[in-house]
């Protein structure tokens, strides 16, 4: 019997301090039908290097391995993109290269697969966090036989990598991230790609290892400002999309998840005093009630405890009475 062919597509730049033990993990998996698809998105340091030194200690991997060059620098979205175009494989695994994940992780993946024939499959992770803790991410414990609505409900655990994706929930729906939108790329993509999927199926193991001690910097107000603006962005594109598949069902878990991600990034501009993210997010909040009166409030107040202390100093906030 012929295994089922995995793709991990992985993006480079700027990781050279973290790509060598990314590697590592990923050819050392102890599934063999696997294709590697690196994407080197112009790295200006010693990633790729690094990477080429590390994939020449494996050489029965070797073989398996797809390095594609970009000629100039194009993002992350752009990326991703490009790696799920060039793969091959049945299923695709994204894996960000600041990351890595357990030896056994393709080889669980595949086996709940085929188990389920599930379209889906995702695992728990571990999480490791500026201040050295590290803590165990729990991500479909409520809503284990409807991620979907877990995602969508509370915008909550969409990030693309540790998952096995199949191949066909991308070509048949035209998913694609948008181009441009590098940051939270994964909130407006695993939605659709999960509300797509026709079988879940859900590992309690933690097999990916999420490294937050290279997260985007945001010390300065332009990039915490361009972070928000991308946010935005994505979060109106997937409400968007399922808005416009036109089932009623639809509007009442949408709107007000959207809602309360928006308020919630309000009151987070408000604790920064950060005045021109917070005018992004009340700007697309005020939209979206104007559209959809109906919605007001709805789904916060029972969600968010402090909903009131938010809505004072949110409101208080966009009229300067809080500087």
């Amino acid at each position: 019997m012929i295994s089922t062919k995995i793709s991990i597509c992985v993006p480079i730049y700027n990781v050279e301090k973290y790509i060598k033990r990314c590697a590592v993990s990923l050819m050392e998996q102890t599934y063999d039908n696997i294709e590697y698809v690196f994407v080197n998105d112009c790295t200006p340091d010693n990633s790729m290097v690094i990477l080429k030194d590390t994939i020449a200690q494996y050489p029965s991997r070797i073989n398996s391995v797809r390095i594609i060059n970009l000629k100039e620098n194009k993002g992350l979205s752009y990326v991703r993109n490009k790696a799920v175009e060039e793969a091959t494989g049945d299923f695709i695994v994204h894996v960000d290269s600041d990351d890595w994940v357990e030896k056994k992780m393709v080889e669980v993946l595949v086996n709940e697969q085929q188990k389920h024939n599930a379209d889906l499959v995702s695992c728990n992770y571990y999480s490791h966090n500026e201040d050295g803790n590290i803590s165990i991410k729990d991500i479909f414990s409520d809503y284990e036989n409807n991620p979907f609505q877990f995602i969508i409900k509370g915008f909550h655990s969409y990030h693309i990598w540790g998952r096995l994706i199949s191949r066909s929930l991308y070509d048949d729906n035209n998913i694609k991230c948008i181009a441009g939108c590098d940051i939270g790329e994964d909130l407006h993509t695993l939605p659709k790609l999960a509300y797509h999927a026709k079988k879940h199926a859900c590992i309690s193991q933690q097999l990916y290892h999420y490294n937050r001690l290279n997260q985007y910097s945001l010390t300065s107000t332009e990039k915490t400002l361009y972070w928000n603006q991308q946010n935005v962005i994505s979060l109106k594109n997937v409400c968007d999309y399922f808005l416009d598949l036109n089932k009623n069902e639809f509007i009442d878990i949408i709107i007000p998840s959207k809602l309360q991600f928006l308020y919630w990034y309000m009151y987070k501009c408000v604790k920064d005093a950060n005045k021109s993210s917070f005018k992004i997010y009340s700007s697309e909040l005020a939209e979206t009630e104007r559209k959809y009166p109906q919605y007001k409030y709805r789904g916060i107040r029972h969600r968010l405890k402090k909903n009131y202390t938010i809505h004072y100093l949110a409101t208080n906030y966009l009229h300067g009475s809080f500087r």
